[in-house]
């Protein structure tokens, strides 16, 4: 993620003076929004709680749409890639309650823009953000959120883990490690030659 390569962070890193706890995608089985809906629920005392996005087939999404709405929150529907980074640039933490997934861009990009990732535990969301990045259950993810609110240090604490762990996201990065696959590859072939 190009974003990751050259960071705006800044040194001392300070939460957001208004708490704000995000959920984005689609209204899909595998983005778990009725799951996330109750985590948004748990934390709406303490921060503005908000799905950014829509979508998704029509039964499925409804019920989504519902959960939502019963959380106190309704989903902002499809947003240009713009309007959600800029959601996501100003929140505070960014909930990735996925069932399955590939990379997690949208957490990368939370951790480029120093949002902390409170995430389900999936393999791919765990080599990202580490053991301490994922939560089991609902209401770890909760417990973990609410502390994150109340605790600076503990904000400060997750928000220089995940920029430690995000350097090898960059594109920079990733550029070099397909570079090497490509020399290694390369040279190997030679010698078969």
């Amino acid at each position: 993620m190009p974003a990751l390569d050259a960071p705006r962070w800044a040194p001392d890193a300070q939460p957001p003076r208004r708490p704000n706890v995000i959920g984005i995608g689609r209204l899909v089985p595998q983005r778990q929004p009725i799951e996330t809906a109750a985590v948004l629920r748990g934390v709406s005392d303490l921060a503005a709680v908000e799905w950014v996005g829509g979508g998704g087939e029509p039964i499925y999404s409804s019920r989504a749409a519902d959960e939502l709405r019963a959380a106190g929150l309704g989903t902002t529907g499809w947003l240009t890639q713009q309007a959600v980074a800029e959601r996501l640039r100003a929140a505070s933490v960014y909930v990735h309650w996925t069932a399955w997934d590939g990379l997690p861009m949208t957490a990368l990009g939370a951790i480029a823009n120093d949002v902390v990732v409170v995430a389900s535990d999936t393999e791919p969301n765990r080599e990202v953000l580490g053991a301490k990045g994922v939560c089991a259950t609902q209401g770890e993810a909760i417990t973990t959120i609410r502390t994150l609110l109340t605790n600076r240090e503990a904000w400060q604490t997750r928000i220089f883990a995940e920029r430690a762990r995000a350097s090898v996201y960059g594109a920079a990065a990733s550029q070099e490690r397909s570079n090497r696959l490509l020399r290694a590859t390369v040279s190997e072939r030679k010698q078969v030659l």
